[in-house]
């Protein structure tokens, strides 16, 4: 897998996850992104490839929601917040990978799935926390994280 980033869309997993999310319709979105989550809560925590596509499931999820997150992939952690309202006409977001990908009304069952499965398979026992060559990039990856984990709860009341 090639990373270039600790965004949750900064490797070569999650571009090819957007890839074949952005040809789906949005029932075959909702279903990709189920069964991603479903096998991500399926796995064993020490699963990297597949990790990396959960996060960037669940913060395709995160972008979505009211408050949801403006732009992951450009907010390095720590700049603000990172949380607004996503504009598809918004002219920083034309150009993003992302927007094609983006299942506009994520159903609160998947919001559910989202928050377990990127809790499950970004623990502080996975194998994902250690996958990163620098702690600067490990600790952003998973403030990332948090951010998205963050969007998620207030979407689905505050309950994982």
């Amino acid at each position: 897998m090639g990373a270039w980033s600790a965004a949750p869309f900064g490797n070569d997993r999650a571009l090819d996850l957007l890839e074949e999310l952005a040809e789906l319709d949005d029932l075959g979105k909702s279903d990709l992104l189920g069964d991603v989550f479903r096998e991500g809560l399926a796995s064993v925590a020490d699963n990297p490839p597949l990790a990396h596509e959960v996060v960037a499931a669940a913060a395709l999820i995160a972008l979505a929601l009211p408050g949801g997150l403006v732009s992951i992939s450009r907010h390095p952690a720590g700049d603000d917040d990172g949380f607004g309202d996503f504009d598809p006409a918004d002219e920083g977001n034309a150009e993003e990978e992302w927007t094609p990908a983006l299942l506009r009304s994520p159903e609160a069952g998947l919001i559910g799935q989202a928050i377990a499965a990127v809790l499950h398979v970004t623990g502080a026992d996975s194998e994902w926390r250690s996958v990163w060559m620098l702690e600067a990039d490990r600790d952003e990856a998973i403030e990332r994280v948090a951010l998205v984990v963050a969007v998620l709860e207030r979407a689905a009341g505050g309950q994982p």
